[in-house]
């Protein structure tokens, strides 16, 4: 049998997740920002990249937001 949690105990979980993906897109635009590049088209390969991973990553904090818990 599975364990269960409060409401309240699963979204603050959801919220140490949210926190822990916000740091993630901080760290990954910062670790982009500290790249030399002496390719411009590297640089815009790069950063299609990480547009499309802090994308994805906003949608997963949009989606643990919704979760309705009771």
């Amino acid at each position: 049998m599975a364990s269960r949690c409060s409401a309240y105990e699963a979204r603050r979980q959801i919220n140490t997740y949210v926190n822990d993906i916000e740091t993630l897109i901080r760290e990954i635009q910062r670790n982009f920002n500290d790249m030399d590049f002496e390719n411009a088209d590297a640089r815009e390969d790069v950063d299609s990249i990480i547009t499309n991973m802090k994308n994805e990553y906003s949608r997963l904090i949009s989606e643990l937001n919704s979760y309705s818990l009771s």
